[in-house]
């Protein structure tokens, strides 16, 4: 089976299995992808600094709502923690930990498609790694009226007889817009910080929208941190917090 040219370009070029796929659409909609986070969670304590919570959120990017909790709450973002990133375009549970912040004021935040459950205290906190796995539940739409019910026993089967399935890291992973992130890892790893941090802002790629193409070619052009910081849009959040460091300490990479 031959992978699509956005998979070869990050690595992928085999599949688990020969057989041909059912076809059709994922992500058609925010709600054909649920992630549950399968929680370890820290013991109770009455009088614990950390307050813990389920959070279930609708179409939010974790980082981007941690800061938004720590905007509600005027707290820094350090104060927050969690066990695992999950996805944007999804439906997501998943475990976090506030210092120093009581059930009452966690409780009582209004963030829209964004829930809080199952608040109490501990004296440990919620950290990266510290959760047993996550369970998915996708829809898959759109899929062609030649599959039948046979053909999907036919391609499970073999991950039964396996007893699972290759753990790829996909372009869902590295990103589908930007599929940079695994560019910026290895750039981390060889300690060339300054080309990581430039691939992440700047490094403009096809596929995206004209007018931040060509913001990010005249970063890479001019390496005008302050010009770019008030030129780039708030949907790049992440880019416009490392452009503020940069206009402060501009070799600090």
């Amino acid at each position: 089976m031959k992978t699509p040219p956005f998979e070869h370009e990050i690595g992928i070029d085999t599949y688990g299995s020969s057989l041909a796929g059912i076809g059709g659409k994922l992500r058609v909609c925010i709600d054909d992808f649920r992630v549950n986070e399968i929680f370890l969670y820290p013991p109770k304590k009455e009088k614990g600094n950390f307050t813990i919570a389920e959070i279930s959120c609708r179409n939010w990017e974790t980082h981007t709502l941690v800061q938004e909790i720590a905007h509600r709450l005027h707290l820094s973002q350090r104060r927050i923690s969690f066990a695992g990133t999950k996805d944007k375009r999804a439906w997501t549970t998943q475990l976090m930990s506030f210092d120093h912040v009581s059930p009452e004021q966690l409780s009582g935040l209004r963030i829209k498609d964004v829930s809080f459950e199952n608040i109490y205290q501990s004296d440990v906190p919620v950290r990266i790694g510290g959760l047993l796995g996550n369970r998915f539940e996708i829809t898959i739409r759109n899929i062609p009226n030649t599959v039948k019910a046979t053909h999907i026993t036919s391609l499970l089967s073999v991950f039964h007889t396996w007893g699972g399935f290759p753990n790829y890291y996909g372009i869902q992973r590295f990103g589908i817009i930007r599929p940079i992130t695994h560019l910026v890892g290895q750039f981390m790893v060889h300690g060339e910080f300054e080309k990581a941090v430039l691939t992440y802002v700047a490094h403009p790629l096809n596929g995206e929208k004209d007018e931040t193409y060509q913001l990010r070619e005249d970063l890479e052009k001019t390496r005008d941190y302050k010009k770019a910081f008030h030129s780039y849009p708030d949907s790049l959040n992440f880019e416009k917090a490392m452009l503020y460091a940069l206009a402060q300490s501009p070799d600090d990479f």
